[in-house]
């Protein structure tokens, strides 16, 4: 799982470089490809046996709902989160029960 969440995080980097330059959020991850990351990135790395990738999902914010961030999402890896900040970081973490 870690080898997801690390590529969670460069997926998150490479949004955050893109939203700079165009001062939005690209409406799909593929538009990331090829000028910030490879297609390989946009899915996780743990195949387990599967014949078929599991694509990286991400949800962007609306304007008054809550996420106040874009978040991607592993569908391997469901308790995952990771979240993009406009103060340039990207956070990633496993959800608890609690907040599943």
């Amino acid at each position: 799982m870690a080898q997801c969440i690390e590529r969670l995080r460069k997926v998150g980097k490479a949004m955050l470089k893109y939203e700079k330059k165009h001062h939005t959020y690209p409406q799909n991850l593929q538009a990331l490809v090829p000028d910030y990351l490879s297609e390989a990135m946009l899915s996780c790395p743990l195949k387990r046996g599967s014949k078929t990738a599991r694509l990286y999902q991400y949800q962007l914010p609306s304007p008054d709902s809550y996420p106040l961030h874009p978040v991607i999402i592993c569908e391997r890896h469901p308790k995952l989160v990771v979240v993009l900040r406009k103060d340039g970081n990207v956070d990633g973490w496993e959800k608890s029960k609690e907040q599943q």
